[in-house]
């Protein structure tokens, strides 16, 4: 079987495995966010903690892999922490094994759920108590450096059988960002003059350790252009008080454009008002992607983007009407973190990229200042499969009758729609008959 490298930045293609060969720690802690686990390694330098073991779990998607991390490294652990997005039912086999490794010699273990939602069966397989269960996932969910810092301590806790010694503390999961400041509550509203504005949200996992370059760099490309870049930061557009926080200030904003860095979708068609974060602003959101490989795989790629970031950052978000769908970004290649002997990768601008979201928005800008009758729209309508009974075609869809009511529309906002183009045909002089053979 081929055996990627311990160190090895990328991530293994299907069908290879990666032997970690850590060597044995009094802790392990185990997830697929990049962000958690910078995070932790920043902890541990800060306390000086050699006994910390950390692990990406999109290097161990194969059982072989899995098996070898055990019999390295797991098997002489004190504590097990795995934080799974999607529930057990993402990693079975490792949640299987390591569940029967964790009761057969009595190590403490925590499966965590990767969201806010407590999950039943991820704290049925654990075998740490309910208490510290919750504790455990509350210091996740709280995030930043000090709750970083309490999770250490929780886990040394947890390894001499203890209860988590000590409460999350407050962290702002939403707020404008300041490159200085860090997140504030209000945003300079005298900033702005009269320079179009452009939100760019971004999670605050970007905050705790996945980094902030390419974030960086489309404010310092905003700002280039004579626009207004204005920073928010959120834990996630799902949570009703993040939502709200939005919603409110993209409605005192007004912004030309709306840069997105988060992924998923919110349904938002099914949404009340008052929970569509994005009901209050009459301005594109424009989706904004980066990869989960470093650009040389991204480029070496035909398809480019992998399924997980094409389904996360592409095709859901598209649900929800975001447009551009540009790539911004990738992750760099990973550095490797000897202390918790662990591989750790943060995002890394697409300088290209960067400025085709820049220009889009400035476009943006610049359309917005013209009248409607000085606008141009296009209508593209569909012509498939190839016959010209088929124009306009679309399954339960009247197509046609839709094209009428979309012209009344601009006609009613002002848009000089001119003469359709059947009838400029139409007055136009016949062509000339074909010359004999």
């Amino acid at each position: 079987m081929h055996l990627l490298a311990a160190q090895a930045g990328a991530l293994q293609q299907e069908g290879e495995a990666i032997d970690l060969a850590q060597t044995p720690g009094d802790f392990v802690f185990a997830s697929s966010a990049d962000s958690e686990l910078a995070m932790l390694a920043a902890a541990a330098d800060r306390a000086g903690e050699e006994g910390l073991r950390l692990a990406n779990l999109m290097r161990l998607s194969h059982n072989f892999s899995v098996d070898r991390w055990i019999e390295n490294t797991l098997t002489q652990a004190r504590l097990i922490v795995i934080r799974l997005i999607g529930g057990a039912a993402y990693w079975p086999y490792g949640c299987d094994e390591i569940e029967m490794l964790a009761r057969q010699k009595g190590i403490a273990l925590a499966f965590l759920p990767g969201d806010a939602n407590p999950d039943p069966i991820l704290l049925a397989r654990s075998t740490v108590s309910e208490a510290d269960w919750h504790a455990l996932h509350g210091l996740f969910l709280a995030g930043g450096p000090d709750n970083a810092d309490a999770i250490l301590a929780a886990f040394r806790a947890l390894a001499r059988g203890e209860n988590v010694p000590a409460e999350a503390k407050a962290f702002p999961s939403f707020g404008f960002w300041d490159r200085e400041r860090g997140i504030v509550d209000s945003f300079d509203a005298e900033r702005q003059g009269s320079r179009p504005c452009v939100p760019l949200l971004f999670y605050r996992a970007v905050l705790e350790g996945a980094g902030t370059a390419t974030v960086e760099a489309l404010i310092d490309g905003l700002e280039a252009r004579g626009l207004l870049p204005v920073p928010i930061v959120i834990s996630s557009l799902k949570a009703s008080d993040c939502a709200g926080f939005v919603r409110e200030a993209l409605g005192e904003l007004q912004p030309v454009a709306i840069f997105n860095l988060t992924g998923f979708a919110l349904g938002v068609s099914d949404l009340p008002e008052d929970r569509n974060p994005f009901a209050l602003a009459d301005a594109p959101v424009i989706q904004l992607v980066q990869g989960s490989r470093p650009p040389v795989m991204w480029e070496a790629d035909p398809r480019g983007l992998t399924a997980k970031d094409l389904a996360m950052q592409v095709v859901l978000p598209e649900i929800d009407g975001r447009i551009g769908a540009l790539i911004v970004g990738h992750k760099a290649e990973a550095v490797w973190h000897e202390r918790t002997q662990c591989p750790l990768t943060s995002f890394t601008p697409e300088s290209d990229g960067v400025a085709r979201a820049v220009e889009l928005a400035a476009n943006y800008a610049r359309l917005r200042a013209k009248a409607p009758n000085e606008r141009r729209v296009g209508i593209v309508l569909a012509n498939y499969p190839l016959r010209d009974g088929r124009l306009a075609n679309g399954v339960g869809y009247d197509a046609p009758q839709s094209t009428v009511e979309i012209l009344k529309v601009l006609a009613g906002a002002g848009y000089a729609l001119g003469a359709p183009a059947g009838e400029r045909v139409a007055d136009s002089a016949p062509p000339s008959p074909p010359a004999p053979l």
